[in-house]
């Protein structure tokens, strides 16, 4: 059985565009839980850094993650999420348990 895809992906908001950069990634949460191949994909906001927005997402493979990165919901907002954010970065890791 291939290994499932997990990942985190860390947007920072420009101060005073944490409201706008909210808003386009919560624009994505319906959409990529519909696509073939999401296990799980969740937005949250650090409690400490409301800045900070953080995607805990799972794939099932890596062609349904590329499919997702491709999609025009994802490239919709792409196209203009660089203009609020401070920061990103995308962090893809492996599994070493599996889950309770």
């Amino acid at each position: 059985m291939p290994r499932s895809v997990p990942a985190v992906a860390i947007f920072i908001a420009k101060p005073g565009e944490e409201e706008k950069v909210e808003e386009l990634l919560t624009s994505l949460v319906i959409p990529s839980n519909a696509e073939q191949g999401v296990i799980s994909y969740r937005l949250h906001r650090d409690r400490e850094d409301p800045q900070r927005f953080v995607f805990t997402e799972e794939w099932e493979s890596q062609t349904a993650l590329d499919a997702h990165v491709g999609s025009a919901h994802v490239r919709k907002v792409f196209d203009v999420l660089p203009d609020y954010l401070d920061g990103s970065e995308i962090i893809f890791l492996n599994r070493l348990a599996p889950p309770s």
